[in-house]
């Protein structure tokens, strides 16, 4: 605002007592001047406003509402652990091959360590039973091991002979619950 252009008269008449009488009287005379169509026409649009602020003002109530429920749900809500699965290293493997192997616990199976959480049985396959008690040996093998049968294949096709299982074995680690 420049002060400099500011005009104190202005500013008396607006003050003056008779402005209230000169408001009263414009609106006395604004039908005759304006018309009556023109006034309920800006009586319904200030009216149809007032409809439009009343209800946005009562659905930013109701969203703050749902927000605010929302957020204690949310919080109300236990972390989660994240559970992860490591494929067990060779060296556990071989160890557990080596000691079913020195008891001879299975001496119609053939067991081989394929790399890190991959064993492999072969027999023939009239050995089912015997595998099937391996497989079951191999799950309870070593602490949290978690065995998934990766193949298994019974018949002529098969490699190395008529009954073959290829095992995942895995640990099971449970780590914290993300935060945030």
């Amino acid at each position: 605002m420049d002060f400099k252009k500011f005009d104190v008269n202005k500013l008396k008449r607006l003050m003056d007592p008779n402005a209230a009488k000169d408001l009263d009287k414009f609106l006395d005379n604004l039908p005759a001047t304006v018309g009556y169509n023109a006034l309920i026409a800006a009586g319904l649009t200030w009216l149809l406003a007032a409809g439009a602020v009343l209800f946005a003002m009562t659905e930013a109530s109701k969203v703050a509402e749902l927000r605010t429920e929302l957020l204690k749900v949310e919080s109300l809500q236990p972390p989660v652990p994240v559970i992860d699965f490591v494929p067990v290293g060779k060296s556990q493997l071989d160890g557990f091959v080596e000691s079913v192997e020195r008891i001879n616990l299975y001496p119609v199976l053939t067991f081989r360590v394929a790399g890190d959480g991959k064993l492999e049985i072969n027999s023939k396959a009239e050995e089912f039973t015997a595998m099937t008690y391996a497989i079951g040996h191999v799950q309870g093998g070593g602490k949290n091991w978690k065995v998934e049968v990766d193949s298994m294949c019974i018949g002529d096709e098969c490699q190395g002979g008529t009954l073959q299982t290829s095992l995942k074995v895995s640990t099971i680690k449970v780590g914290d619950a993300p935060s945030g």
